[in-house]
């Protein structure tokens, strides 16, 4: 038939390049980037286990900071706007870890159970004072975790402790209640 199969995004990217003339790294940068823009673009369309698995990875090659990333049953039905809340509040404290811990390691823990969804993100860096922490320019991150757990029904906690590190812990229902006034 004299046709090609192609297997992924990346091979139909060099095929057409390569067809075009185009070749060498410019090909194979144009490649990567048609096969991991729809992560990056919208990394929940993977549910929200791999879009976490892939961004941990992600993270920890971009920052150098591993993640040990530990999950039960994140498979389990929860609204959209809950995935979201647990992805970005995940997101941020790890930002955070990034740019104010100075650690290499970091842990995260992401698990369900008796309709709930329990996140915990704790690293061993120097911690920060809370007292202090509206005058810092990190502080808009923590009052968005904040915002976003209270958004879906949920509460969060930060502990940090000066010189031993920070520990955020969200817990947040499955399914957000429904706005009060509001029936179903």
């Amino acid at each position: 038939s004299g046709q090609t199969r192609v297997t992924s995004k990346a091979d139909a990217a060099a095929r057409f390049f390569t067809g075009l003339g185009v070749g060498g790294e410019w090909a194979a940068g144009a490649a990567l980037v048609a096969e991991t823009f729809p992560q990056r673009a919208r990394p929940m369309a993977l549910g929200l286990l791999q879009a976490l698995l892939w961004y941990t990875e992600r993270y920890t090659s971009q920052t150098g900071v591993h993640v040990d990333f530990r999950h039960f049953n994140l498979d389990a039905p929860m609204s959209s706007a809950v995935k979201v809340a647990v992805y970005r509040i995940i997101q941020e404290a790890l930002t955070n870890v990034a740019r104010h811990s100075g650690v290499k390691e970091a842990s995260v823990k992401a698990y369900t159970g008796r309709g709930r969804v329990h996140v915990q993100i704790e690293d061993h860096g120097g911690g920060f004072d809370a007292r202090m922490d509206t005058a810092h320019e990190h502080s808009f991150g923590l009052t968005s975790m904040r915002e976003r757990s209270i958004a879906v029904g949920g509460r969060l906690t930060i502990r940090p402790a000066p010189g031993a590190g920070t520990r955020v812990v969200a817990d947040l229902p499955l399914v957000e209640p429904p706005e009060k006034g509001k029936t179903s």
